[in-house]
């Protein structure tokens, strides 16, 4: 049963929330208010005033994720033998808190004949170079440690960047001194074949994930602008835009999803596969309840108009904000959200592809991307009732890093925007997504979630993502996908 409660000025909506969570099928244009009346979700970075460094923070982060294959740890000094396409992630000890003093670790990784291994580094802050390395991470291509590069102080201008090992070893060192202690190093390897064409990875893209087969039928299109093409392909172009209220095709993201948190907050999210959904952690943190909307383009559009649409409610057990999420730095700003049933998959509602270990080393710069959203689509406006959509272009973090200084790190990845083309407050935890396979199968990647920006959306000022291809680990870890 289905109860409107009315608290002014925000309407509430709750279906049956016991347990982990329940579905609501072909809901209502009244059961779906409160999704146009709720605050949208968009943390914002003053200019010229910035946060405090992140290298200054001193928060509780919570528990860790596991060590081992293809997931986070904070093991000091470690020989670890590899297969081809190993994956797993090396951070300073303590990572993301600020690293304890007189600290010595040393990681030592050993692949197969006719392999390589990438390390790609996310994130470097550190004390300084004066004179002297005090604190140093130091990566040795060969393992022997008689020729290593050596890396101090803040070097997120150039994160993420890859070091290749010259054989089938690497070795990583880290070290630091008594005094004036910094957040540390976080980096990623993955062993891949010296040729190519041997042992190619296996692709998680299922064939079904980041595609639309929706044909529009006559009542959806009238939802859509009249400038803009009624294709099921969603083209690249550069007509639409969040900012400046144009609309997406009717369902060409079938795996966008609409969220009302805590009964008061908007945001997006993204179907990643049939039980979870990818957001922010910014949306998520602290949530006791979100109430999911899935298959919608138009929010008041009637049940005749959307008849395949459903409402999903879960309960704060089956979110999983990212346990280090630190809300002051923004960093870690990744959640995942587990439904209570398996979802059907239709023309409306569908999976976006994940990226994998074949990708962590890319930094995919001026690549052309798109972002889509329900977001306002103007400073002063609203949370839009129809899905909107628009494409950037990727900006690499050196620029980004411009406008919001130290709080950008290797984890996150930034798109230039312009005043009549940029995500906004709403768009948070949408996905930002790179199409592939261009004239053989065409689909589409999600690189990043929407996670924070400057004060205005209409100024052309760079919004920054979370990076997914920092964060394999953490999906594997809740969804127990290999990617």
């Amino acid at each position: 049963m289905v109860f409107l409660i009315y608290l002014a000025p925000i309407i509430c909506l709750f279906v049956g929330t016991e347990g982990t969570g329940s579905f609501l099928r072909n809901p209502s244009t009244s059961d779906l208010l409160p999704f146009l009346k709720a605050a949208p979700i968009f943390p914002t970075v003053a200019r010229p005033i910035f946060p405090p460094l992140i290298s200054n923070a001193r928060v509780d982060y919570g528990v860790g994720l596991p060590g081992g294959r293809g997931s986070a740890t904070d093991s000091c000094s470690e020989n670890r033998t590899l297969a081809l396409w190993d994956y797993g992630v090396i951070t300073s000890p303590k990572y993301p808190e600020d690293y304890p003093p007189s600290t010595q670790c040393e990681w030592l990784l050993s692949a197969p004949e006719g392999t390589t291994i990438h390390a790609t580094i996310f994130d470097i802050d550190m004390q300084p170079w004066f004179l002297n390395y005090f604190d140093s991470l130091s990566i040795s291509r060969d393992g022997a440690f008689y020729a290593v590069d050596n890396y101090a102080g803040d070097q997120n201008e150039k994160t993420p960047f890859t070091v290749l090992s010259n054989g089938t070893k690497l070795g990583i060192r880290f070290k630091s001194n008594s005094i004036l202690n910094y957040r540390g190093f976080k980096l990623a390897y993955v062993v891949k074949p010296v040729d190519a064409s041997q042992g190619d990875f296996e692709s998680n893209d299922d064939g079904v994930c980041g595609r639309s087969t929706y044909v529009p039928t006559e009542s959806t299109t009238t939802t859509v602008a009249p400038s803009e093409s009624t294709t099921t392909s969603a083209p690249l172009d550069n007509s639409t835009r969040i900012i400046g209220n144009s609309s997406a095709d009717p369902h060409s993201f079938p795996w966008m999803v609409a969220m009302l948190i805590d009964h008061k907050s908007f945001c997006g999210g993204s179907v990643i596969d049939e039980t979870h959904i990818l957001t922010a952690a910014h949306c998520t943190s602290g949530a006791e309840h979100i109430t999911l909307l899935i298959g919608a383009h138009n929010i008041k559009a009637s049940k005749e108009e959307e008849p395949n649409r459903i409402v999903v409610n879960v309960t704060k057990e089956n979110i999983f904000t990212h346990p280090k999420y630190n809300m002051d730095s923004i960093t870690y700003d990744i959640s995942i959200i587990r439904l209570p049933e398996k979802l059907t998959y239709a023309p409306n509602i569908g999976p976006v592809c994940l990226p994998n270990r074949k990708h962590v080393a890319e930094t995919f710069d001026k690549e052309a991307v798109t972002v889509a959203g329900w977001g306002i689509t103007a400073d002063r406006g609203k949370v839009s009732p129809v899905l909107q959509k628009t494409n950037v272009t990727i900006l690499g973090n050196a620029a980004c890093r411009h406008t919001f200084r130290d709080i950008l790190t290797g984890n996150n990845i930034c798109v230039k925007t312009t005043p009549t083309h940029s995500p906004c407050r709403g768009d948070s935890g949408g996905p930002l997504m790179i199409r592939e396979g261009e004239g053989v199968d065409p689909h589409y990647t999600v690189l990043g979630v929407v996670s924070f920006g400057t004060f205005t959306c209409e100024r052309g000022f760079p919004v920054a993502f979370t990076r997914i291809t920092a964060f394999l680990d953490y999906i594997t870890e809740i969804t127990g996908r290999r990617l």
